[in-house]
């Protein structure tokens, strides 16, 4: 029975509170002590180095409250994570400070977020109450997604992850995955892309976590597919959860059914009656097929690469145009005096990304003209530096003229020492 709180203070008035509640004991003795007593056993992984576990050093364990609480009712350990990594492999530690509650060998409950006084006594206090992790997780799901914050979900999931709650962070996953996309919609900054990454891992540590998000890929699949042309956001999600889940094959067979017998999706973008929403899914369909490394795909879809080059070096060149007028009288520190430059090199990126996919497909004069437009009005050797480290971003081999072209570009006085150093590393199959 657990003693009341008028109880407690009469106990532990009549023992003497030490000054530091943790023991020198190893693990196996603390156990044994622990149970002999009745008492919880609380194993702390804490690294000298880190920030966080200093604050159990410095701000937690000597605080009398938390003195007072764990001489009445644990037996407290602290375990190194790199001297003891048998240990921290053994109950699978997945970060630190980690704080472990177990009774009579069976784990209650871990943490990574403790670093206050507070949040550790109201935690123990729960432990000892019998609630689980399983309610505390729920109750913490139900706050944050009532707050529709994607990147609190997305947060909450990694700390699931360092816990070992598998089962909960797939779930808070699936729905950070769901408030992302409305986010997104919304305007926010938070993408899907790092709910992506913490699906991935997951599926490392947890495998039955696939068929959950192969539940989602199935509901996203029907969302998107339920126009044609599909909506451009949910193809971009139905592809990236495709990629995840190793499924590319989907996506193919899907460009081989919407695909003309040109390689074209949805008509030519080059006539009067283009959709700006066919253009969106196009450059969703190219990022895809160029990770893919399906070169000759990725250039058919370009339709004419010279053409579409040089409509972005028009659209490119008139949004510099508007972004100086309308900036121009931003103050040099603002990064709004900045934006005529971006708009400028998001140009020569995507130029030089063309002239990289039209070259690897091995469409050579064509790759030629399109390189031509950018060396045409390249006076700070900017664009000859995009074209050799668009084909080493695509990992193909780099262009002839690369070298030649970085001699010319540092003559210009650009700063090519970062993108020699990748050229000189690659492999002798690409270099040559």
């Amino acid at each position: 029975m657990r003693i009341q709180p008028l109880l407690l203070v009469l106990a532990v008035s009549c023992t003497a509170i030490p000054d530091w509640p943790i023991t020198d004991m190893s693990l196996d003795e603390a156990a044994a002590a622990a149970k002999a007593d009745d008492r919880l056993l609380l194993i702390a992984f804490t690294a000298s180095w880190d920030d966080h576990s200093r604050k159990l050093e410095n701000d937690v364990w000597p605080d009398k409250a938390v003195r007072t609480w764990i001489v009445s009712h644990a037996v407290a350990i602290e375990l190194d994570v790199h001297q003891d990594r048998e240990l921290y492999d053994q109950l699978g530690v997945r970060g630190w400070p980690m704080l472990i509650f177990q009774r009579n060998g069976v784990e209650l409950d871990r943490r990574v977020d403790i670093v206050d006084a507070t949040s550790f006594l109201a935690w123990a206090e729960g432990v000892l109450a019998g609630r689980t992790a399983s309610q505390r997780h729920d109750e913490e799901v139900r706050d944050l997604v009532a707050r529709g914050k994607a990147f609190n979900l997305w947060f909450y999931a990694s700390r699931l992850m360092q816990e070992r709650a598998f089962d909960e962070a797939t779930r808070v996953l699936v729905e950070a995955w769901t408030l992302a996309r409305d986010d997104r919609i919304a305007g926010a900054e938070f993408t899907q892309r790092p709910v992506l990454g913490h699906m991935t891992e997951l599926m490392e540590l947890h495998p039955p976590a696939r068929a959950a998000f192969e539940r989602l890929l199935a509901d996203v699949e029907l969302r998107t597919f339920a126009t044609d042309p599909p909506r451009s956001e949910g193809l971009r999600e139905w592809i990236d959860l495709c990629d995840m889940l190793g499924k590319e094959v989907r996506v193919l067979t899907w460009l081989g059914q919407a695909a003309d017998e040109n390689g074209l999706l949805y008509g030519s973008f080059f006539t009067a009656t283009a959709d700006e929403e066919v253009f969106r899914i196009r450059f969703i369909v190219l990022d895809f097929l160029i990770d893919q490394r399906r070169f000759d795909d990725a250039a058919r879809l370009y339709e004419d690469p010279i053409r579409y080059a040089q409509f972005l070096s028009m659209v490119g060149r008139l949004g510099r145009v508007v972004a100086t007028i309308a900036y121009g009288w931003a103050d040099d520190s603002s990064y709004l005096s900045r934006i005529p430059e971006s708009v400028s090199e998001n140009r020569r990126r995507e130029v030089a990304r063309i002239h990289a996919v039209t070259l690897a497909a091995g469409r050579v004069d064509e790759a030629g003209r399109v390189a031509d437009l950018l060396l045409a009005d390249d006076e700070k050797g900017l664009g000859r530096v995009a074209l050799v480290e668009s084909s080493l971003d695509l990992e193909a081999a780099p262009p002839h003229e690369a070298n030649r072209w970085l001699d010319e570009a540092e003559e210009l006085g650009a700063d090519v020492r970062k993108i020699r150093r990748r050229l000189a590393s690659l492999p002798v199959s690409l270099a040559n």
